[in-house]
């Protein structure tokens, strides 16, 4: 896990990035970040499960395709682990949200729209 910058997040405000690639994980950070999310990030499966172990989260956003397996197989981690987490797909095909998915976010998405619709899940 790489830890991010900041105070105690607001409550509904704890964002965990799971993405391998750096170039689109700091990109969804920076964008969280300025609209005044907390951010941790992963860029791994075992990252993600070690943060999830160490703090609560309103939402996970995933990766699908990772270096060590897929975004989705954490999907029931997360829900075991944390009940309540809301839980994004961000993934470069679109498709149909699996069970325990609350929003799937296409990469190349407008940023604004990212942020909106993760917004809304936060209501």
């Amino acid at each position: 896990m790489i830890p991010r910058a900041g105070a105690l997040p607001p409550p509904g405000k704890h964002v965990l990035i799971v993405e391998d690639d750096e170039g689109n994980r700091l990109t969804l950070c920076a964008l969280l970040e300025e609209a005044g999310f907390h951010v941790d990030e992963a860029a791994s499966l075992a990252q993600a499960r070690q943060a999830l172990s160490a703090g609560r989260f309103a939402l996970v956003v995933l990766d699908v395709i990772l270096g060590d397996g897929s975004g989705i197989d954490l999907v029931s981690d997360v829900k075991e682990r944390q009940p309540g987490t809301r839980i994004a797909l961000y993934t470069g095909s679109p498709r149909r949200a699996p069970p325990g998915v609350d929003l799937v976010i296409l990469k190349g998405s407008d940023p604004f729209e990212v942020l909106e619709e993760i917004e809304r899940l936060g209501r």
